[in-house]
């Protein structure tokens, strides 16, 4: 085991392993514990070294990504020895630690700093805004800034990151982001109290006191301490098994208590308890008696005792909402909604009108809704009760919702009636002047007018006698995907959701979840028994897509004078 030594200096990578798991940068960085270095690590120092040489000495690479990296950087030989690789031991005032680091590359003509970094894939790459809090980043640009590197270098200074991927085709990015002192500063004081708190962890004694990170057990490649923390761990909830000694004393215990003789003392014998003559002897009025806390036989349990439903899972055509895509949703429903019964879809409103997406989630959402309300979970508003004397027909008439009393119009006071004048006769319009009539004449005419106008009539009556015209047969119009006029037609799903509701009475669940057979096989049934168009309207709509007209259609179709079918 290596033994705990002063720790004086921290770098951007110590920082960085600090965040990961504070134990495996103490075992690396205090008790100097170095794991063996992977492949990926040589790789990445082989194409630093060759960018080296290329930059000093204008020596080609031959790694392949160290030549696409090439491509972004200075002429080969034109950088000074002193640019390459240039080395920082800094104490900046006030902090607990100094901070090393290494530069790759300093180009004092674009009075930027260059850092080179290998990867597998560019997904990994930082972005301009990761630069603004990166701990490398803000560290670079803070010494370069300061004059610690022995260069001037103007404000805001250029900082990048050089990427090259060594998976696949090699591929190149640059990173970089324009760096101040006053943008840079909040960050570097984050830095300085970790620093802190980095001086404070190297003060234990042993790695088993400081705080592990489990979640980092796999980063980079895995932890080379990850066997000794797991044994670590397991120490700490291991209990001790008793030997084989401590098993046969007990043993022995256990037998030589068992040889001991033991009184038992019965308690005094109590005086019979005599029995009330009032008391049935024969018992029997006490076969079903319960217990003080029971229900009657026969009693349901009361709601809040009764077991919870077990609601199963949502499936539409043997799928599940994960697996449904967002047209699937969309039919789904449809197809659900528009067999509920009115009383069921006006629960269903009620309970989704919170929902104003359209989007998959919410779409999920609804059909949650929907399977609970399905199988029971939630209760719908119960219709009205049918009485004895009502018929198929009257329940088909009646409309789905209830008419609202009108409220009963006070009487008003009425004025006395006043004797109604007798309406004085119209004068007889002749051809003739009534003064050329003499009076005797004027009275026989009267007379013939007023006496024989009823029998005159009568006698045209008899012999012209009209025929009866019979009314006109209405025409039923089935409409498949289309719309009428507000008023003019009713939906079809409407006019048997009594015949629907009646069946899932009957058995107990959704017609979706009834067999064929049993479900919309006797509804089509039902509907083809009563032959002739008995419902409201003379015209009917359905949809195409809706299950009632895709199994009943040929049914519905035979019963309306005309199939109107329109496009989707």
């Amino acid at each position: 085991m290596s033994e705990r030594k002063e720790w004086r200096s921290t770098s951007p990578s110590q920082l960085s392993r600090y965040r990961d798991c504070k134990r495996q940068w103490f075992r690396e960085s205090v008790l100097g514990e170095r794991s063996p270095s992977s492949p990926a690590a040589e790789l990445g120092s082989k194409i630093h070294s060759e960018l080296e040489e290329w930059l000093m000495n204008a020596t080609p690479p031959v790694n392949g990504t160290a030549r696409a990296m090439m491509r972004h950087l200075p002429e080969g030989g034109s950088v000074s020895p002193d640019h390459v690789e240039q080395a920082f031991d800094v104490t900046p005032p006030g902090w607990a630690a100094a901070v090393r680091g290494r530069i790759d590359l300093i180009d004092p003509s674009t009075n930027q700093i260059i850092d080179h970094k290998t990867t597998a894939s560019l997904n990994y790459a930082k972005t301009e805004h990761d630069l603004e809090t990166d701990t490398q980043a803000v560290i670079y640009s803070a010494v370069a800034l300061h004059g610690a590197l022995g260069i001037e270098f103007d404000e805001p200074l250029k900082f990048t990151l050089l990427y090259g991927t060594t998976r696949g085709r090699s591929e190149t990015r640059l990173v970089s982001r324009w760096m101040t002192r006053e943008s840079i500063a909040p960050s570097l004081e984050q830095i300085k109290k970790k620093v802190a708190q980095q001086k404070e962890t190297s003060q234990a004694l042993s790695w088993r006191e400081v705080e592990p990170s489990y979640s980092a057990c796999d980063k980079w490649g895995g932890c080379p301490f990850r066997a000794d923390c797991t044994r670590a761990q397991r120490a700490l909830i291991t209990v001790n098994e008793p030997s084989q000694e401590m098993v046969s004393d007990y043993l022995e215990s256990l037998a030589s208590s068992s040889q001991t003789p033991k009184r038992i003392s019965f308690p005094p014998q109590q005086a019979l308890i005599e029995i009330s003559p009032e008391l049935d002897l024969s018992g029997s009025a006490y076969i079903n008696l319960n217990p003080p806390d029971g229900l009657p036989d026969g009693e349901e349990l009361p709601e809040e005792e009764k077991p919870q439903k077990r609601l199963p899972r949502f499936k539409w055509k043997g799928k599940g909402l994960s697996a449904m895509k967002a047209p699937e949703l969309i039919q789904a429903l449809d197809e659900l909604t528009g067999t509920m019964s009115p009383e069921t879809l006006e629960t269903y409103k009620v309970l989704s009108t919170h929902i104003n997406k359209n989007t998959m989630k919410a779409n999920h959402e609804r059909l949650q809704i929907i399977h609970q309300i399905t199988y029971g979970m939630i209760t719908p508003k119960e219709p009205a009760a049918m009485n004895e004397d009502d018929d198929l027909f009257s329940i088909l008439n009646t409309p789905d919702t209830e008419p609202q009393p009108e409220p009963e119009p006070q009487p008003l006071p009425q004025p006395e009636p006043q004797p109604e004048p007798e309406p004085e006769p119209e004068p007889l319009k002749d051809t003739w002047p009534l003064s050329e009539i003499s009076r005797g004449e004027q009275e026989a005419a009267s007379e013939i007018t007023s006496r024989d106008l009823d029998q005159a009539a009568d006698q045209a009556a008899d012999q012209f006698t009209l025929p009866m015209t019979a009314t006109p047969t209405p025409t039923t119009i089935l409409i498949v995907d289309g719309t009428t006029i507000k008023g003019e037609s009713s939906s079809l799903l409407s006019e048997v959701s009594p015949l629907i509701k009646e069946i899932e009475a009957r058995r107990g669940k959704s017609i979706l979840s009834i067999p064929y057979d049993e479900g919309w096989k006797e509804l089509g049934a039902r509907i083809d028994a009563l032959k002739v168009w008995s419902y409201q309207k003379n015209i009917v709509t359905i949809q195409s897509t809706h299950p009632l007209h895709r199994h009943c259609s040929h049914i519905l179709e035979q019963q309306a004078d005309i199939v109107i079918k329109g496009t989707r």
